[in-house]
């Protein structure tokens, strides 16, 4: 699932292909600082150790760095369901674009195998 206002911001899919090997990439450091945040915010919270906590006061305002952690743990709700094994795609294959309400609703738009025109 992709939220289609950020591949619009973003600069497309190949912005994404750098996420995947953010450590590797050409991606800005504030973008490789934010990456390791969420990482470990989503998969080894013990690794928030005082070098992040460093590196992400050196790249965010305390206000962006709040924001992040809302977000991640807003985006991570669905754990619950993946363990449940009640998350199933809406898509065989592709990806699948939603946005995010002012209400903070997910809003899944048409089912698309590449980025809508």
């Amino acid at each position: 699932m992709r939220v289609l206002s950020a591949i619009e911001e973003s600069g497309g899919e190949a912005t994404y292909d750098k996420i995947d090997s953010y450590e590797q990439s050409d991606l800005p450091e504030s973008y490789k600082v934010a990456l390791r945040l969420v990482d470990a915010m989503t998969s080894q919270p013990g690794e928030i150790d005082d070098a992040l906590v460093a590196q992400v006061r050196r790249h965010f305002s305390p206000e962006q760095a709040v924001e992040i952690v809302c977000d991640v743990t807003r985006n991570s709700s669905q754990k619950v369901a993946v363990s449940l094994d009640q998350d199933q795609a809406n898509v065989t294959e592709g990806v699948e674009y939603y946005e995010i309400s002012p209400e903070g609703e997910t809003i899944h738009l048409n089912q698309f195998s590449t980025v809508p025109a």
